[in-house]
């Protein structure tokens, strides 16, 4: 009987095609480290940790939320692709503690979208929250410096630091 064979779901299914996505552009067209969250979580799939030219790491991280898929690309103009979400996520990308980009994955265009999760950018609706991800933010190269801008944002890492070369004087 096949009721008694395991399935993936299809949302699953376009989930791990996202993931393989973006992994692949962070490490080959960013050359950049991409790990991914094993266990299941609640809003955020990787991080991303920047490097330079010469290969070097500062610890300068990125979290992703990556979605994937047709329902994800359905609001979309020339420019720009609308996503739309729920309060309690926002909130939690809002409050993280390393600064968050929202990856949209095209599989049928083979193109990765971003968009960095800052209340500047956010429309307020009645039942929930928009942001424009634009088409011109393409997970490649083209991003490096822009990506790079938005990972070198405060991070708690930052006030640690700040506060032991306040208490130990340095």
């Amino acid at each position: 009987m096949e009721s008694d064979v395991p399935t993936l779901s299809e949302n699953d299914q376009q989930g791990r095609v996202g993931v393989a996505m973006a992994a692949l552009a962070i490490t080959n067209k960013l050359g950049w480290v991409f790990r991914e969250k094993p266990t299941s979580d609640i809003g955020i799939d990787g991080e991303v940790e920047v490097r330079n030219d010469s290969g070097q790491s500062h610890g300068r991280l990125i979290a992703v939320q990556i979605k994937c898929g047709p329902s994800y690309l359905k609001e979309q103009t020339d420019e720009a692709i609308t996503f739309r979400g729920d309060y309690q996520h926002l909130r939690y990308w809002t409050d993280f503690a390393v600064p968050v980009a929202l990856v949209l994955c095209d599989p049928q265009a083979d193109v990765c979208y971003w968009q960095a999760i800052d209340l500047r950018q956010v429309n307020f609706h009645e039942k929930g929250w928009s942001i424009q991800v634009p088409k011109t933010n393409v997970l490649n190269a083209s991003s490096r410096a822009l990506l790079e801008k938005i990972a070198g944002r405060l991070q708690k890492k930052d006030f640690v630091e700040l506060a032991l070369r306040d208490w130990l004087g340095w």
